[in-house]
């Protein structure tokens, strides 16, 4: 069944949506060289986790660390905490290494932590903070990147 004006309302829906990105790209310095690498997909990779609570205490940024972890990647870990019950997800270790990340060229070796956590058998990558610092955005961006729907 059709709405009074449903199809006007789309139409608007559309267009304040097409603005507000064209708004967010504004910024974007195109004229800069070198040209600042846009990343389509998040600054942290995580491997797989041993069990839903494992993975659950990295989602909710309930992690600690070793002393003398680097503090950059605890802060880009942590960057959604939300207070929950259980063990937080204990990392163990990190150490400068590279990775690939998708970018507006492709798959890019950027340089990255390969992070080590109690418990789980793969690294969690974490893209170096002065890597990601020098990637461009549209601001109010968290440097998660852009999901496939947010990029269209």
């Amino acid at each position: 069944m059709k709405t009074p004006g449903g199809d006007e309302n789309r139409g608007d829906q559309r267009e304040a949506r097409a603005r507000a990105g064209l708004e967010a790209w504004a910024g974007f310095p195109a004229d800069l060289q070198p040209r600042p690498l846009v990343l389509l997909g998040s600054t942290v990779r995580p491997g797989g986790f041993p069990d839903g609570q494992t993975k659950l205490a990295f989602h909710d940024g309930f992690i600690e660390a070793v002393p003398d972890f680097p503090a950059s990647v605890l802060q880009i870990l942590r960057r959604r905490p939300r207070a929950r019950a259980g063990s937080p997800l204990l990392l163990t270790g990190a150490t400068i290494d590279e990775t690939e990340f998708v970018t507006d060229r492709g798959w890019q070796r950027l340089p990255a932590w390969r992070v080590r956590a109690r418990d789980v058998p793969e690294p969690i990558w974490v893209l170096d903070p002065g890597t990601g610092d020098r990637c461009w955005q549209p601001p109010g961006q968290d440097n998660d990147g852009w999901g496939p729907t947010a990029a269209r």
